[in-house]
């Protein structure tokens, strides 16, 4: 039972990584372009830890280290 929580936990960790940087990204769309920058940087930056967790959490039911 505990280990289907930290699936849950590591899945809805990823959906927030990945919201964050979409609307991260789209400000970046919206701003002027000293902002743009710093916006677009971190929103790249969030977007690949959000793709490291995902991949991490599907490592971990693939190879049954969770259980």
């Amino acid at each position: 039972m505990q280990d289907s929580t930290l699936i849950d936990e590591t899945t809805a960790l990823a959906i927030i990584l990945f919201m964050t940087s979409s609307i991260l990204s789209f400000l970046s769309m919206r701003k002027k372009r000293d902002l743009n920058n710093k916006l677009e940087r971190s929103a790249d930056f969030i977007f690949l830890f959000g793709l490291l967790v995902l991949f991490l959490t599907t490592m971990m039911v693939t190879f049954n280290i969770v259980k």
